[in-house]
């Protein structure tokens, strides 16, 4: 499939993009240098055979995520804040083949959604934080539901664990990985849906079942990797 636009450019400093290169070489050190138990990537390899895909996971599990898109040739848009952490997070994204799009968290964002949803109709998947960019960790945020009521494109849940670990301080606890490892990364279809005019009812069951899919995903990854259930 053509493209019918260019990756997004990321306005980062000189030391926001060194950081962005380092980082993104380490991550695929570790990847490469852990032994990975994988679970659902058939599923979803199937399912972008078909077409674009949202995939959501937890904030706390972004870093491994890049390394474990199943589909180099599906390509995907991925959302940043345009803060520095956010540059240096899309800096690594784009380095992974992603189409990183930057969301200011001071504006309204309604011409960035339909520049995102162009990009969904040209074909790109859209992966997505449920509780990002500034949490609470693991409330499932509005936006999410939002996007998967705005498009038919099947849901996937993901996630990801390491036997070796540090947390970062901060509001999720960012797990950050070392080489040399046992790892886990878990992909689960999340089947109900989001009417486009969901009632207050609806809308609570969806975040309720959306939530418990991505917990599930994640308490699998832990599970898989040998470690204690986490954030």
């Amino acid at each position: 499939m053509s493209l019918s636009f260019a990756k997004t450019k990321i306005s980062a400093s000189f030391f926001e993009t060194l950081g962005a290169i380092f980082l993104s070489k380490y991550i695929w050190f570790c990847k490469v240098t852990t032994r990975w138990t994988f679970r659902g990537v058939t599923e979803i390899q199937d399912a972008l055979q078909q077409g674009p895909v949202i995939l959501v996971l937890w904030h706390s599990r972004t870093v491994m995520g890049p390394p474990h898109w199943p589909d180099r040739n599906a390509k995907a848009t991925t959302l940043f804040v345009t803060n520095r952490d956010g540059r240096i997070a899309a800096g690594i994204q784009a380095r992974f083949g992603f189409y990183p799009f930057g969301m200011s968290p001071d504006v309204s964002n309604f011409s960035a959604s339909r520049q995102v949803l162009k990009r969904m109709h040209n074909g790109l998947s859209l992966i997505l934080t449920a509780d990002g960019p500034k949490g609470p960790a693991r409330i499932l945020q509005d936006a999410p539901l939002e996007w998967i009521k705005s498009t038919n494109c099947p849901v996937f849940v993901y996630s990801n664990s390491l036997r070796r670990q540090k947390r970062l301080p901060g509001w999720d606890k960012l797990l950050f990985p070392f080489p040399f490892n046992k790892g886990s990364c878990v992909f689960h279809k999340w089947s109900d849906d989001i009417p486009r005019r969901p009632t207050d009812k609806e809308w609570a069951a969806g975040r309720l079942s959306l939530s418990q899919a991505l917990d599930h995903a994640l308490q699998e990854a832990d599970r898989l990797a040998g470690v204690s259930p986490g954030p």
